[in-house]
């Protein structure tokens, strides 16, 4: 975990924050942040993410870990690496979660996808959740969304349903799958 009072935390800050501006940029979501589009500061986002991990969090009800996606760059002076990508696992379902966004939520910087991070984040993570003791994931994604559904269907989705929801204020048609871990 990044911490206030580590010596390269001004470092960690501005990778995040510069993560954070590209997708912004885009007019992308950042999905799987815990919100990291809401924050101008990485503090408020940090404690969040601290919170989650626990249950019954007043953010989400349900315990969650977030990783960033990290890939070390050469020719970059030694210290932070490139954040790539970045991936949640919620550690189980409530209601809410049942109708939009699943077990896992993850999204990769827009100027570093179709590289394959979001099939290994998402590998890594499917692992992770074996620890964890899940037998499957949920994951859901916009039907339009055509890099998340390969992801998804190349990591072992498979197709459960179209719902029709509200995301921000628009009607989308979400699809939902199940990957087995057993």
């Amino acid at each position: 975990m990044i911490q206030q009072d580590s010596s390269d935390y001004g470092e960690w800050e501005r990778e995040i924050l510069a993560y954070r501006q590209e997708f912004l940029e885009k007019g992308d979501s950042i999905n799987g942040s815990r919100g990291l589009h809401h924050y101008e500061a990485i503090e408020g986002w940090l404690e969040q993410i601290r919170d989650c991990a626990f249950d019954n969090n007043s953010y989400i009800g349900v315990p969650v870990t977030t990783f960033l996606a990290l890939r070390k760059e050469s020719g970059r002076a030694e210290g932070i690496p490139h954040i790539v990508g970045n991936i949640e696992i919620r550690h189980r379902l409530n209601p809410a979660l049942e109708e939009l966004g699943g077990h896992i939520g993850y999204s990769v910087r827009p100027s570093e996808r179709r590289k394959g991070y979001a099939v290994r984040m998402l590998r890594e993570t499917l692992a992770f959740a074996r620890g964890l003791g899940l037998e499957r994931v949920m994951l859901d994604c916009d039907a339009d969304n055509t890099g998340a559904l390969k992801t998804i269907l190349k990591c072992g989705g498979v197709f459960e349903k179209d719902t029709l929801c509200e995301y921000r204020g628009k009607q989308i048609r979400n699809r939902h799958f199940w990957i087995s871990l057993t």
